[in-house]
């Protein structure tokens, strides 16, 4: 397929990543269930190739796809959009990796404009007391 959501137009949409997760969520749990692509499409009466374009994301699903594929697993349709959702947040707690420098930028902050200002400036960040 088109590796996208193919819409109306001639241009493709591109896949949110929320309607990816659904897919791939949708995908795990028939597994899980023994469901095969020949069986949801025997099931609900849609085309073997309508489903795998679902399962694989390159084709946006309906609403009523959508409640279809959720009764079929039992499943709240709801629950499994806000999984869907979460999933696709980017982590809040993904490790940013730090520069090789990063405590001397840390240590970086404003001081005045004079050179005595300066010098002490960079003799504290270094730890060590002004002389005077």
């Amino acid at each position: 397929m088109c590796g996208t959501i193919c819409g109306m137009g001639k241009r493709p949409l591109k896949v949110a990543p929320e309607a990816a997760e659904l897919a791939s969520l949708l995908n795990v749990r028939f597994t899980e269930a023994g469901f095969s692509q020949a069986r949801i499409s025997r099931e609900l009466s849609i085309s073997r190739p309508r489903v795998a374009a679902i399962l694989d994301a390159s084709s946006a699903m309906t609403v009523s796809e959508l409640l279809q594929l959720s009764a079929l697993l039992e499943l709240d349709p709801g629950q499994l959009l806000a999984e869907a959702e979460t999933k696709a947040q980017p982590d809040s707690g993904a490790e940013i990796p730090l520069p090789d420098d990063w405590e001397i930028t840390l240590a970086a902050r404003r001081v005045e404009n004079s050179p005595e200002a300066r010098e002490d400036a960079f003799l504290n960040s270094l730890g060590e007391e002004p002389q005077e």
